[in-house]
């Protein structure tokens, strides 16, 4: 279905609810001693699946169901390289089809991570995985996360003000970084790995060494601080506010190097790298600060309730404002020149910075608000909502196959972390979990 949003004609994605555990049916069957094979009165353990194809039709309902892998017709359903018999098996049913599994798959892995789900009444299909791993700190509700950028640390920013530094294979707590008081709304490592920058509710904004601990530099705020983003190397740094401030920062003298009022809160905030900005005529040419490093060719783009707003770091103009009917309530680069929001009504839109009269794709599944939205390449984008779900999908070709990370039940996700070689992503649901999701078989 189809549906027509100001001149850009929005695709409605098929919405796919899949049994938030169902990864215990099958460790239950995999490990068993007396596995059901479905024969007899020993019936097989099933989880649920629905489909909705549109807001308007009429839900598929339907199971599948897990058995223990036996002799077929003459074969046998192989696991590994030495040709094992695999322990469970997966069967759809009512109108879906399993077309397969991690352990059906050459990937070759050894546990049932994911498995591939087709239906009668859509051509999509359906990449369904769990967890590859959990991780809960009793002390800290993780809400947002970031990946170091060779990926072997995390940084973790809680409900209570409390940072850590966890070691991403083991989650070892690395380090603890204390100085908020509040909820952390966003933290980001720099390109060096060994330095961290978090925003606060508390009005502040803190860099920490990931090595030590210390916390060399704090900037002051009027109001919570929503958003950060690094320039270049991160001798400067931006922040968005609800003071209704965008900042750029010189982090060696703690100074404000240019502010920009927005019309509202500023609550997440976009950093782009390109040269194709088109500034106004007449715009007067500026010498640089000396303490500015790294504004050329660099737009950021902010969401104020419902503005888009971009600005021209080097000219310090605003390029355009954009006005949304309903408030953007997610934001994310994507690639050099474009960008992606998410709406509270739950449409994701892309834009292109080359024109920006209109967005260049409109997508909706529900009308579930868009809680966090991350780019996973140059051509995919993980999406969560505020009714628990987390879901991948190609902008290119959005109906060919969706990707459901499963797993958080009804918990809004609150943020959303990719490595930079994107094979790993880390869902935070409103649990204060950390999920973590293998995406290379996505």
């Amino acid at each position: 279905e189809k549906l027509k949003a100001k001149d850009v004609v929005a695709v409605r994605l098929p919405l796919m609810t899949v049994q938030h555990d169902w990864g215990i049916d099958v460790d239950d069957v995999a490990t068993s001693s007396k596995q059901p094979d479905g024969s007899g009165n020993d019936k097989p353990p099933s989880f649920f699946v629905s489909l909705k194809e549109s807001p308007q039709s009429t839900s598929q309902h339907g199971s599948v169901h897990v058995v223990a892998a036996r002799e077929e017709e003459g074969k046998k359903e192989k696991r590994g390289e030495e040709g094992e018999e695999s322990g469970v098996r997966l069967r759809g049913s009512d109108g879906f089809t399993v077309e397969e599994t991690s352990w059906s798959s050459s990937s070759k892995e050894n546990d049932m991570n994911w498995f591939k789900l087709a239906s009668d009444a859509v051509d999509t299909i359906f990449t369904v995985t769990r967890p590859s791993s959990t991780h809960v700190d009793a002390h800290a509700a993780y809400c947002v996360c970031d990946f170091s950028p060779c990926g072997s640390l995390l940084v973790c920013g809680g409900a209570n003000g409390d940072v850590t530094v966890l070691e991403t294979k083991s989650n070892t707590k690395r380090r603890r970084l204390e100085g908020h008081k509040g909820p952390i709304n966003d933290c980001k490592f720099f390109p060096s790995g060994e330095v961290v920058i978090t925003a606060g509710t508390d009005c502040r904004s803190r860099i920490f060494s990931a090595v030590d601990g210390r916390n060399p530099v704090t900037f002051v705020h009027e109001g919570a601080v929503n958003g950060i983003g690094i320039i270049e190397r991160g001798r400067n740094v931006l922040t968005c506010s609800s003071d209704k401030r965008v900042r750029v920062w010189d982090c060696g003298t703690q100074k404000t190097l240019y502010t920009h009022m927005c019309i509202d809160k500023v609550s997440h905030m976009a950093l782009l790298a390109h040269k194709g900005i088109q500034v106004q005529e007449g715009t007067e040419q500026r010498t640089p600060h000396e303490r500015e490093v790294g504004t050329m060719n660099t737009l950021v783009v902010a969401a104020a309730h419902k503005a888009l707003v971009a600005i021209d770091l080097r000219t310090q103009t605003q390029v355009f404002q954009q006005h949304e009917r309903a408030p953007i309530t997610a934001l994310s680069a994507f690639g050099d020149d474009m960008f992606a929001c998410g709406m509270k009504d739950g449409a994701v839109k892309i834009w292109d910075t080359k024109n920006t009269k209109t967005p260049l794709h409109v997508f909706h599944r529900n009308d579930a608000e868009i809680e966090c939205i991350s780019a996973a390449g140059r051509q995919r984008l993980i999406v969560g909502t505020s009714d628990g779900m987390c879901s991948m999908f190609n902008t290119v070709s959005p109906l060919h196959n969706i990707t459901e990370f499963t797993g958080s039940n009804l918990d809004p996700i609150t943020h959303i972390a990719t490595s930079s070689d994107n094979n790993m992503c880390i869902c935070c649901p409103n649990d204060g979990s950390l999920r973590f999701y293998n995406t290379t078989h996505c």
